[in-house]
């Protein structure tokens, strides 16, 4: 589930043309758009609110997947992820 999200997320980022990047182990997404702390921060946070209207709440670097989760709802966050770049871009 974990691979499906960072490789879904992933896929919209580039298409958006977005530096979001979900890496780090399968069940341990982690979401950054920069390695720099402060730029991360700035665009982290619109993108976050921008997730949460679409009832996805996200922690600025680290998210955990677990075995409750189903695949619905990790393609509604991919889906989500992707009208939320598209609307940052």
């Amino acid at each position: 589930m974990g691979r499906r999200l960072r490789d879904g997320v992933n896929a919209h980022a580039r298409e958006a043309g977005s530096t979001l990047e979900v890496i780090g182990y399968d069940a341990v997404p982690f979401f950054r758009f920069d390695k720099v702390v402060p730029e991360h921060v700035e665009k982290m946070i619109p993108f976050q609110a921008g997730m949460a209207r679409r009832g996805v709440i996200l922690r600025r670097d680290l998210n955990f997947i677990s075995a409750v989760h189903t695949v619905e709802q990790i393609d509604h966050t991919i889906a989500a992820a992707g009208e939320v770049l598209r609307e940052l871009a």
